[in-house]
């Protein structure tokens, strides 16, 4: 099944929502949605009572609203070196600096933008809910760079 989600200004086209119905203990009806975007597994959810589902069209309106803050992926680095503020270089994890380093000056960034560029086909990660101002590649499992953007006013 395929499904386009309207998120403010950006439409998602969300693959394979499952919509598995069955009664829970106290005989309500429950759904589990498994969500992909270009083949990534963005999330499974369970809706229950409390999200009083019971259609797909208010599944669809509570998925909207979840997914709003939910990662997201796109095949492009969706900025360009200029916009960058600072790039994280390390193990996935918390990233305060323990795992990996961070860089903010102009060689340093240059080359950490040519990293990302290079790996930008294997998928770019964000998260809608930091207004376009994080966007994450994988080298590894166990390598990571996360890219922080200078504010829309050119500020940091």
């Amino acid at each position: 099944m395929f499904e386009t989600i309207k998120l403010r200004t950006e439409k998602i086209d969300i693959y394979d929502v499952e919509i598995e119905r069955y009664n829970s203990s106290v005989g309500s009806f429950e759904y589990t949605a498994k969500i992909t975007q270009d083949g990534r597994e963005i999330a499974t959810y369970r809706i229950g009572r409390r999200q009083k589902v019971d259609s797909k069209e208010t599944l669809m309106e509570y998925l909207k609203k979840v997914l709003s803050r939910e990662k997201r992926f796109t095949n492009i680095l969706p900025f360009t070196r200029e916009q960058l503020k600072q790039v994280y270089s390390g193990r996935p994890g918390c990233m305060c600096g323990r795992r990996g380093d961070y860089y903010e000056h102009k060689k340093q960034l240059d080359k950490m933008f040519k990293k990302m560029k290079n790996l930008e086909s294997t998928g770019v990660e964000y998260y809608p809910s930091h207004e376009g101002k994080i966007y994450t590649v994988y080298k590894s499992p166990e390598r990571q760079y996360t890219a922080y953007l200078e504010d829309s006013e050119g500020k940091k």
